[in-house]
């Protein structure tokens, strides 16, 4: 195929393209045996240029800097002349002898883009991590206080890391005071039902929970090991 062939193809597959993706887009076609004023087809309006405009110096430097073996470019960034963030492409059209004749570069205006994200970022903040108001916990919306109780359970078990029933004195007192911190005991049933979890009674719980008060070195001693 001739290069003024070529060219034309290259101009009708420009036009169409950004008539289809609409006016955030741009396509501009240079032609690299002159790239003092390269620019000899532009279909859109993101970077405001007409015909004879001159290569920018983002596609001078890839082409010094590779020449013939110029690989494309996939989308990068850059920024238009009045501070516009754009999204652009590169690809080269070469001719039978691999030599790079033109290059098709795509610009997209992603002003409104950021902006949308921008804006959608806003309506879902929550609080950083490390915050007082943001634990980094789930929160699960139980249909019956029966979900709720063993949403509870699950989470302290994942969160303590240990098998309940392999777990020493001071490692069960500190289990309770993770179900504890977490409302666990709030709930009608709960002292049985974590107690039956951790294989105590409910009175052995009922001391770990005051030893938690009283903190480690004034608790008492667990009555179902040997002293």
């Amino acid at each position: 195929m001739d290069k003024k062939t070529l060219l034309e193809n290259l101009c009708r597959i420009a036009d169409g393209l950004v008539a289809f993706w609409g006016r955030d887009y741009e396509i501009a076609i240079h032609d690299l045996s002159r790239l003092e004023s390269s620019l000899v087809h532009i279909a859109g309006e993101v970077t405001k240029r007409a015909p004879g405009a001159p290569a920018t110096d983002f596609l001078i430097n890839h082409l010094s800097r590779y020449g013939a073996d110029a690989p494309d470019v996939r989308p990068y960034r850059a920024q238009g002349r009045h501070g516009e963030p754009l999204r652009g492409s590169l690809v080269y059209i070469k001719d039978d002898k691999g030599v790079p004749v033109f290059a098709m570069c795509i610009n997209q205006n992603i002003s409104r883009q950021m902006a949308a994200i921008a804006a959608l970022e806003d309506q879902i903040r929550t609080a950083p991590a490390g915050d007082s108001r943001n634990d980094g916990t789930q929160e699960t919306f139980a249909a019956t206080s029966e979900e709720t109780m063993e949403a509870i359970v699950r989470k302290v078990l994942q969160q303590f890391g240990k098998l309940p029933t392999e777990l020493d004195r001071e490692e069960r007192i500190a289990l309770i005071a993770q179900f504890d911190q977490h409302g666990a005991f709030r709930f009608k049933g709960m002292v049985e039902h974590i107690a039956s979890i951790m294989g105590i009674s409910k009175y052995t719980l009922y001391s770990y929970r005051k030893a938690c008060r009283q903190g480690p070195a004034n608790g008492p001693q667990d009555p179902e090991l040997p002293s």
